[in-house]
C-alpha cells in the first residue's frame, strides 16, 4: 500500500503483506552488469524530508504495540503544524491523481469520499481533500469528506459519522501507519456497516507485517 512516500495499494492487494521492510524506498534494479537507483517522485521526496526534518520518522530501537521490535519508527502525531499537514495532504493526493492517471481501470477514477478514520485519520481526509482540489478543482471539487465517531452520537444530528454519508458512496480510506492491519480492517467494517464500498487505500506507512 505505502511506505514513507505515501504510495497507493488497493484494498484487495493489502491483506497479504509480509516483509518487514517499507514497500517504497528507492529501490535497486540489478542486471548482471549494472545497478540503477529509481529516483522518488518530487512529492514524495519532499514528504520523506519533512518527516525526517521534524523527527516524524526516526531509526533507532523501538517496542511496537504488537511487541515486536523495530529499526524505526512513525509518529504522525507530530504532523500537526500547517507546513507538515499540507506536505503529507500534498503527498496523499499526489498518490491518488497519479494512481488515477496512470490506470485508466482504477476504482479511483470516480471515488465519491475520502474516509479518515478516528482519530489521527481525521486531518489527513481533510488536508488530503482540500490538496486534490487544489491540483484540480474540477475533478475533485465536488468530492467529500467523513470520519467515524468512537462513540455513536444519541443527540443532536445522531449516528456515528461526521461528513458525507457513506451510503452507496465508493470510498477512499487515508490513514497514517498500518502495522498488523487491525485499524484498516475496523474502518472498512465501518464503511461497510454504513452502505459503503472502499475503492482504495493510502497510508503514509505500510510495516508490512504479518497479518493474522
Amino acid at each position: 500500500m505505502a511506505s514513507t512516500n505515501g504510495s497507493f495499494r488497493s484494498q484487495a492487494q493489502e491483506a497479504n503483506s509480509d516483509s518487514p521492510v517499507p514497500k517504497e524506498t528507492p529501490t535497486t534494479t540489478t542486471t548482471t552488469t549494472t545497478s540503477t537507483a529509481t529516483a522518488l517522485p518530487a512529492h514524495k521526496s519532499a514528504f520523506l524530508s519533512a518527516c525526517l526534518s521534524a523527527s516524524v520518522l526516526t531509526f533507532g530501537t523501538y517496542t511496537l504495540k504488537s511487541g515486536r521490535q523495530s529499526p524505526y519508527f512513525f509518529n504522525a502525531g507530530l504532523l500537526h503544524t500547517g507546513s507538515l499537514l499540507e506536505s503529507i495532504g500534498t503527498a496523499y493526493a499526489h498518490t491518488i491523481l497519479d494512481h488515477i492517471d496512470s490506470n485508466s481501470s482504477s476504482p479511483l477514477q470516480d471515488f465519491d469520499v475520502v474516509f479518515g478514520p478516528a482519530y489521527k485519520g481525521i486531518p489527513l481526509a481533510t488536508e488530503t481533500l482540500g490538496a486534490l482540489r487544489r491540483l484540480d478543482r474540477d475533478k475533485f471539487g465536488g468530492k467529500s469528506y467523513s470520519f467515524n465517531r468512537k462513540e455513536v452520537k444519541g443527540h443532536g444530528e445522531g449516528g456515528a459519522l461526521v461528513g458525507a454519508s457513506l451510503s452507496g458512496r465508493k470510498v477512499v480510506i487515508v490513514d497514517d501507519v498500518i502495522t498488523a492491519g487491525t485499524a484498516l480492517r475496523e474502518a472498512v467494517g465501518i464503511i461497510a456497516a454504513e452502505g459503503g464500498k472502499v475503492v482504495g487505500v493510502v497510508v503514509a506507512l505500510d510495516r508490512m507485517e504479518r497479518m493474522p
